[in-house]
This record gives structure tokens, sequence and C-alpha cells, in this order.
């Protein structure tokens, strides 16, 4: 996202209303969200949250949000730089969520490789279930090539 300049093939956002998510915990602070399936888009959170913090709003920073597009030779990839994240407890296997993060963003040219970052407001609303099984291998996904979160 520039605010020098704005084309018109300039992303204003990225929505997201996917399905299915999971949620797990990986343990005691980080609270994982697995969005997608392994189809065009995944996305993953990794959030430091407290099990008794639920139901707040948390900062994210550049290692929360993680997220992947693939469709035909179109590839693309996102990475949190700072946003916001709601989480409530909708009954005690399922979470929903909202969420509105800046990141940047790269998309991947067969000549050139992945494209210098740009900026892009990610927003959505998520209904996860308590499964992690389902969950890790889009994380894995989402981390992959680069994407790690350290």
């Amino acid at each position: 996202m520039s605010f020098n300049k704005l084309s018109e093939r300039d992303i204003l956002q990225t929505d997201l209303r996917s399905a299915p998510c999971y949620w797990w915990r990986e343990d005691s602070e980080t609270l994982c969200i697995a969005c997608g399936d392994e189809g065009r888009t995944e996305l993953s959170l990794a959030l430091e949250a407290p099990a008794e913090h639920v139901g707040r709003s948390f900062r994210s920073d550049n290692r929360d949000l993680r997220m992947i597009y693939h469709h035909d030779v179109d590839h693309r990839r996102w990475a949190s730089l700072v946003g916001i994240v709601t989480i409530v407890e909708e009954s005690g296997d399922t979470l929903r969520g909202r969420f509105r993060i800046l990141t940047k963003q790269q998309q991947y040219l067969v000549i050139t490789g992945w494209t210098a970052n740009q900026r892009a407001l990610v927003i959505g609303e998520f209904l996860a279930t308590h499964n992690p099984h389902q969950g890790r291998p889009i994380i894995e996904r989402t981390e992959a090539n680069g994407m790690n979160r350290n």
C-alpha cells in the first residue's frame, strides 16, 4: 500500500472469508488459527493469547499472520506488519474472530521471482473449530518458502 501513488492495479484490501477454520494451542501462550484448505487461499495466525484472555482484542505484529494464494500462474503471499485481532469463545470448542491487519504482500513472477513488498490491508472473519490435526498442515504451507515467523 503506497501513500505516494495509487494505480488502477493496486490492491486496496484483501478480504478473507474462508472456511473451514481450525484452532488449537501450541503451548499455554500461543493460540493458533488456520483457515482454508489445500486450495486457493490459506491463512494462519499464531497469537500470543493466554487462555484467560480469549474474549479480548490482541495487537498483531510481524509474527502473527501468514497467508498464501495460488491460482494457475498467480501466486501471492502476505505477512503481517501491524493490526488487531479479536477472538470470542462461541462454545466449548468453537472460536469466532475478526481481524484487520496491514501486511506486506508479494507476487511471484516466473521471470523475476518474488516481487518487492507492497502493502495490503487484510480483513476477515472466521469461525474456527478445535482441530489441530487439520490446522497444522495449513500453518506449514503458509510458513513455507521463507515465510517462517522468526
